[in-house]
């Protein structure tokens, strides 16, 4: 996980989910609307959130 300070974004390498995983997310997402052109549905491992609490903590510090 990288943090873009300039464009303010999270940069998240992770796996890609598979079709079925993805086919739930579909289903699940609020806006009911396919997952547009260019984005895609990926899997972060649990031993990942202490890493995307740092980042985001560096990219806002004052959200805490």
């Amino acid at each position: 996980m990288w943090v873009d300070t300039a464009a303010e974004d999270l940069l998240i390498q992770s796996y890609r989910a598979d079709d079925a995983s993805t086919a739930e997310c579909h289903t699940l997402s609020p806006a009911k609307a396919p997952i547009p052109p260019g984005e895609t549905v990926i899997r972060i491992p649990k031993r990942m959130v202490p890493i995307i609490r740092k980042a985001c903590d560096e990219l806002d510090p004052g959200i805490r």
